[in-house]
């Protein structure tokens, strides 16, 4: 790993992760997620809205 590697995820950053195995959950081979939004705040917050089917 990257020196600073640990400062990319909070310590207790579930909340961070836990989204992307809904985001797994909605996957299907047949369907497509479409990007609704997307934006971002201070040069690297990102925000982004998706539709899955």
């Amino acid at each position: 790993l990257a020196p600073n590697a640990v400062y990319a995820v909070p310590p207790y950053g579930k909340e961070h992760f836990i989204p992307l195995f809904y985001a797994m959950g909605a996957a299907d081979d047949n369907q497509k997620a479409t990007l609704l939004h997307r934006s971002f705040r201070y040069g690297s917050l990102s925000h982004s809205v998706w539709q899955f089917g």
